[in-house]
Order: C-alpha cells, then structure tokens, then sequence
C-alpha cells in the first residue's frame, strides 16, 4: 500500500476528525466549567492526544532509499513541526501577549525547561519523527534480522539518551516526559502499519473479540480512576497506556463501523485539517474569560460549555481560512506552502 493510498485513507480521516472535535471538546471543558473530574472529561483526556499519536506514528513507517531522502525527511519534519512550534510561541505569547518581558530569548529559555508552555504536541512529534525517520533509513538498508537488531538499538539508545538528560535536568527538560510517555502510542502507531492492520489476518480474524475486550478495559478504567489527576507513579502511567491504546483502538473501529454516516458529515475534509484545528483552537480557548461556577452535570454549566465549544470552533474555522490565504504565514504557522 503506497503512502498516497494511505493518506487518503477515508476511515483515518474520519478518525482524525473526531479526535479533532473531541481535543476542543477538552480544552473547553478545562476553560468553562467548574469540575474537572467528571466521566467525559476522563474519557476524552485518556483518548485525545493518544489517538493523535498513534496516527502520527502510523504515518511515520515509510520506506526512505537514500541519504537525500532521509535529509529530505528531516527537512520536511523542521518545516513540518519545529518551525510551527516557534512561530506560534514568538508570535502570540511574546509578540502579542508580551509574555516574559516580551524577549524572545527569554522566553525560548523557558520553552525548553517548560515546553509545555507552548505547543508541546508538535515538540513530541517532531522528535519522534526523527527517529522513526532513522529506523525508516536503516530498516530499508538491511534486511532479515539485521534491520530489527538495527531497529531496537536505535529506539534503545533513544531511550538511555532519554533518561540520562532526565536524570541530570529533570524529565521537564525538553520535553523528555512527554517524549517518552507518547512515545508508547506513536511506536503503537508505526508498528500497526508495519504489519498492516487493516489487511492482518489475525486481527481482522479476532476483530470483534478485540473490539469488545478493548471497550470493557475501557470502560473498567475510565469510570473507577481519574487518570487526569492520578499519580505520575508506575500504576498511574501504566494505567493510563492501557487505557489510551484500548480506548483508541474502541472509538477507531467506532468510527470505522458508522463511517458512511460521517462521511455525509463531511468529516473525512475535516479530519485533513486536524494539524490546523488542534494549534489554532489552543490559542482562540485562551481567549475565552469564563468564571467557572458552573458543574457540566449542571444545565447552566451545560449551556456554557456548548456556547463556549461552539464560540471556539467558529473562530477556529476563520483564523484558519485568514491564514491559510496567506502563504509565508502559512507557512510559518501550519508548516504548509
């Protein structure tokens, strides 16, 4: 399967579509209402930023022939990722906010030790695209067991790389907490398009059996642990992990059952914009001003959590069109010419 084919794969985009809606889902929930610990706010949380990853990584497994190539990839994944990541941080939190005594050196200092101060998606994926770019490299170049063994040492020195910087500066430092957690579902990702899980005998065999021992751990998980607030200890991220990969693994077949309905939703053409929903969305929920006084299980809480999702996707939608009619900051912004 080619990777023409692939983007145009109609049930990811779908998929990607509702993973969009459910990340604005929850970001206006952490802006409009007063509790964060009610079930949808856990169940979007343990599915949201996962599902992205693992797409991510889907996307990631390619074939790369030759040493252009490979600097090509590289390339693409600066202007792609990195690039949209600084841009947005310089423009709107130091130029426009005047954030950190409106200096950029400042604030880049920041950024490092704090990445989650900015768009620390794009941070993540970036660096993991590295890596899978590098593996992409050496598993083209050998072949049988060597590219396996090549495979592995690279994600293991990865890895120790990892841990070392963390255990010197802290795992705030460059994102090294994020890097490493969301590397488990962007590795899910590339590893379910290795073995190509729409065609795999043995899943497509045990589909159902699958699907429905993914939606009880799911579910099991979702209403007995807050896994938002739970501890950053083992049993809290190792819960987590399982419940990311079975959630989205329930909502991908979900959407993949009832994908002739959203298609008529045009969600396929809102899922290949999910890159300019989720780092334009962030910045329209800050402007939000919302006192929280009101629970969602409330109708007042309610009403203002669909005022306010409604507000945010539709200025969403027109900063996106402002700026995609403008190609340097379009650029610049979403990493596309």
């Amino acid at each position: 399967m080619n990777n023409a084919k692939i983007e145009r794969n109609i049930t990811l985009d779908c998929y990607k579509c509702i993973l969009a809606i459910l990340v604005v889902m929850f970001h206006v929930l952490q802006s409009s209402v007063s509790d964060q610990s009610n079930i949808l706010y856990n169940i979007i949380w343990a599915i949201q930023m996962p599902g992205f990853m693992v797409v991510s990584g889907y996307f990631a497994c390619r074939s790369i022939t030759s040493k252009y190539q490979y600097k090509v990839h590289i390339l693409k994944n600066i202007k792609r990722y990195f690039i949209p990541l600084i841009s947005w941080f310089v423009f709107v939190d130091i130029i426009i906010e005047k954030k950190y005594n409106s200096s950029i050196y400042d604030g880049l200092e920041i950024l490092i030790n704090h990445v989650d101060i900015g768009l620390w998606f794009l941070w993540v994926i970036f660096v993991l695209s590295i890596v899978a770019d590098t593996i992409n490299y050496f598993r083209y170049h050998f072949s049988g067991l060597y590219k396996y063994i090549y495979s592995i040492v690279i994600c293991v020195l990865f890895f120790a790389i990892n841990i070392c910087v963390a255990s010197q500066y802290g795992v705030k430092f460059l994102g090294i907490k994020y890097i490493l957690y969301y590397s488990v579902f962007y590795g899910l990702g590339y590893f379910l398009r290795l073995i190509n899980i729409d065609t795999n005998d043995y899943i497509r065999k045990h589909e159902s059996l699958l699907v429905f021992v993914c939606a009880i751990i799911f579910i099991l998980i979702v209403v007995n642990f807050d896994l938002y607030h739970i501890d950053d200890n083992f049993v809290g991220i190792i819960l987590r992990i399982i419940a990311g990969i079975s959630g989205c693994y329930f909502l991908y077949n979900i959407v993949k059952r009832y994908q002739t309905y959203l298609i008529k939703l045009n969600a396929p053409k809102i899922g290949r914009y999910t890159f300019e929903i989720y780092v334009t969305h962030v910045h329209v929920v800050g402007l939000l001003n919302i006192n929280k006084l009101f629970s969602l299980n409330t109708i007042p809480g309610l009403l203002t959590f669909c005022v306010a999702f409604l507000f945010t996707m539709v200025i969403t939608i027109v900063l996106i069109a402002i700026i995609k009619s403008i190609p340097v900051i379009n650029q610049m912004l979403f990493g596309k010419s």
